[in-house]
């Protein structure tokens, strides 16, 4: 793989990329096109921003950084095209988006407090360990940004918590094997 010939940008500065974007996205977890493209359309530089990882004029890879709280941003939608996986791109991916949580918390950083970038997933564990993140707990007052959601990812979030809910007391890791997954970034 020549890392040279990838580009990772903002989707909403590249919308020439929507429609291979909601080809990927739904090659992966299946949804209505019109939703899709909402939902692509919504990204902005202050968050959410939808990232894409193009390899020459193909989308290799999508994920959605979003402000949680304060002192969090969570990554979302994290995938790479079934034809390059195992290649590096997802590792690529991984970096651009913690680079991007590292600018946006820089103007923002409090000397003593820490911030983490967070991610739930079923699937890909020890790939995100490789990448610096570790099992952790869900993140606490994750409820106060259910205002900020439409009825979709309510939908995504309620199912995420039923699962939650049937793991075992104390337990971080649920039956499926999902688990919340941090990484601190922009230590001070």
């Amino acid at each position: 793989m020549n890392v040279e010939q990838t580009q990772f940008l903002k989707l909403h500065e590249h919308q020439g990329y929507i429609d291979q974007t909601i080809d990927l996205l739904n090659s992966e977890w299946p949804k209505s096109v019109s939703y899709r493209e909402k939902v692509l359309r919504s990204s902005t530089d202050d968050l959410p921003v939808n990232l894409i990882l193009v390899k020459g004029d193909n989308v290799v890879g999508f994920c959605r950084l979003i402000k949680t709280q304060e002192s969090m941003l969570g990554v979302e939608s994290v995938v790479t095209d079934k034809n390059v996986r195992g290649q590096g791109y997802g590792r690529i991916l991984m970096e651009g988006v913690e680079e991007m949580a590292n600018k946006y918390y820089e103007p923002r950083i409090e000397k003593g407090k820490e911030h983490y970038l967070y991610l739930y997933t079923n699937t890909a564990q020890g790939f995100y360990e490789k990448c610096g993140f570790e099992i952790t707990s869900a993140p606490q007052g994750f409820g106060s940004v259910v205002s900020n959601l439409n009825s979709g990812q309510l939908s995504g979030l309620a199912a995420m918590l039923q699962k939650r809910q049937q793991s075992l007391p104390h337990e971080n890791t649920n039956k499926d094997g999902s688990v919340w997954m941090r990484k601190q970034i922009n230590k001070v």
